[in-house]
């Protein structure tokens, strides 16, 4: 890898963890769920929960690229019976540095919220789109 390719990997490192940070001050909820890789065999290596509104939760969100594997990070804000929800998925190759990432966001019913982050039918077909 040229020195070009390696500072473009971390600067996008810099600016993807700069947008987590943005959008989890504005979230309600906060999710962090990380996979050995983005086939999501094995489940859920972690899983990290804040809601504002539930004192007994998970204290510090992580928002950095300090593991190996793929790490989904899902920001949602609640209005009444609806969310409003992005997500940032990122895959950290086996020497620890940035491989790829995706952002998308999702909106629906407040009753179905847990069903995005935890179906992994759905985040295969989301960790799985390219672009057009």
């Amino acid at each position: 890898m040229n020195s070009s390719e390696f500072d473009t990997i971390n600067m996008m490192e810099v600016l993807i963890t700069k947008e987590i940070q943005r959008l989890a001050s504005n979230a309600d909820v906060l999710v962090f769920v990380r996979y050995a890789d983005s086939s999501l065999k094995g489940g859920p290596l972690s899983f990290v929960l804040i809601d504002k509104e539930m004192p007994d939760g998970d204290e510090e969100y992580p928002v950095n690229f300090n593991f190996q594997g793929l790490g989904i990070w899902f920001l949602c804000k609640r209005s009444g019976e609806t969310f409003h929800m992005r997500h940032v998925i990122v895959e950290i190759d086996k020497n620890g540095k940035f491989s790829r990432g995706l952002v998308g966001e999702q909106e629906g019913y407040w009753e179905d919220f847990p069903v995005y982050i935890s179906d992994e039918k759905l985040l295969g077909g989301i960790i799985h789109t390219r672009a057009a």
